[in-house]
């Protein structure tokens, strides 16, 4: 296994009463995090060449951002909102059903979606029996612009802003651990 980078979020942007400081700095700090925690994931994954992986971690990315922007957990509703509103040309319920759903939890597509691998003259195109085809290398490239243009929102906009970090005050994010930190929690407890 190689080594995590270090990304703790938040970082400068809030005081040791855990008040936030600086708002850009602040969603500079999670636009750091989120690129090198989950995108990179995702990047690798791709690089290696998973085949279904990709799209099911793309899937759970877009889940994670929706629950910061409606500062509340993702639903049906609100992941197919987000789609629609960072997406061009997706339709949410559409990813939601046939993509997020069915590899999140049954590691396949729905009868309307087919997936693919470097076609990418077959990206979001419809076959004749109604099934749309997303190819992996463009979905991703259509995934972070999106995200790009959530954070430039999430730059402006006071709702999006108090949700996002309700949702943070809420859950937090995954940071690295340190395993001798772990082990002496768990002899404590004992």
């Amino acid at each position: 296994m190689h080594e995590q980078p270090e990304v703790h979020f938040p970082d400068q942007s809030v005081n040791d009463d855990g008040e936030i400081t600086d708002l850009d700095l602040w969603v500079d700090e999670f636009e750091r995090y989120f690129d090198q925690r989950v995108v990179r994931e995702i990047r690798t994954a791709i690089e290696v060449g998973l085949e279904t992986a990709p799209y099911i971690l793309i899937s759970c990315a877009i889940d994670f951002l929706v629950t910061f922007w409606a500062g509340a957990d993702s639903t049906r509703t609100r992941y197919r909102d987000f789609v629609n509103a960072y997406f061009t040309e997706y339709d949410g319920e559409h990813l939601y059903t046939e993509l997020r759903c069915r590899m999140v939890h049954s590691h396949t597509v729905g009868d309307r979606a087919v997936i693919c691998w470097d076609e990418p003259d077959l990206h979001k195109r419809a076959v004749s029996d109604g099934r749309a085809i997303l190819n992996l290398e463009q979905f991703f490239a259509d995934f972070l612009e999106a995200v790009q243009r959530y954070f430039a929102e999430l730059r402006t906009s006071g709702r999006l802003l108090r949700n996002h970090i309700a949702r943070f005050d809420e859950t937090g994010v995954l940071s690295p651990l340190d395993p001798d930190e772990l082990r002496r929690l768990a002899e404590e407890r004992q």
